[in-house]
């Protein structure tokens, strides 16, 4: 458990930086729970110095190491985990070659029982926003067994950067 950890919620986006070669920031994930499946979607906002590439590691209380993640091209990566038991998750943000310096971004969600998740119906078209470049816009809906579902999606606008939006489905388990 490092000193001066970050608190961070599911559902939540935090940027900042890594100002000093080998440096890592914190973050303290207190409300997982078993069978919890965690998503973490980062990238790399500013290089300052070196190759700066975020390195996002996540560890349980006991100091063991759940998962890893690397951005890779374009500077963009995710960090997924399956939480075997509740309690205090760490994760810390390096630079992955220890050489660099930057600002980074991450967005913390829950596969299973997502953050702030909009209810969506069928036959429903919903339109949204991403306000940042690691959002998760999280909806859901419920299907019975053997229903065949149709989900279409469209970028409509783009407001900066190269904006390519994704869409993943996940089941009730998070997987």
């Amino acid at each position: 458990d490092p000193g001066g950890a970050t608190p961070l919620t599911f559902g939540q986006t935090v940027s900042g930086p890594i100002s000093a070669v080998a440096q890592s920031a914190a973050y303290t994930i207190t409300t997982a729970q078993a069978a919890d499946h965690l998503l973490v979607a980062f990238t790399r906002l500013t290089q300052t110095t070196g190759s700066f590439s975020p390195l996002l590691e996540l560890y349980d209380a006991t100091g063991t190491r759940l998962a890893q993640g690397t951005s890779g091209y374009p500077d963009y990566g995710i960090l997924t985990a399956t939480i075997v038991q509740p309690g205090p998750l760490t994760l810390l943000v390096t630079d992955e070659g220890l050489d660099g310096t930057g600002t980074y971004e991450l967005t913390l969600q829950r596969t299973n029982n997502p953050a702030n998740a909009t209810e969506v119906a069928f036959g429903q078209t919903v339109e949204g926003a991403l306000p940042n470049v690691t959002a998760l816009a999280p909806y859901q809906f419920t299907a019975q067994a053997n229903d065949t579902v149709t989900l279409r999606f469209a970028k409509t606008s783009q407001t900066s950067g190269s904006f390519t939006p994704r869409l993943a489905l996940f089941d009730t388990t998070g997987t």
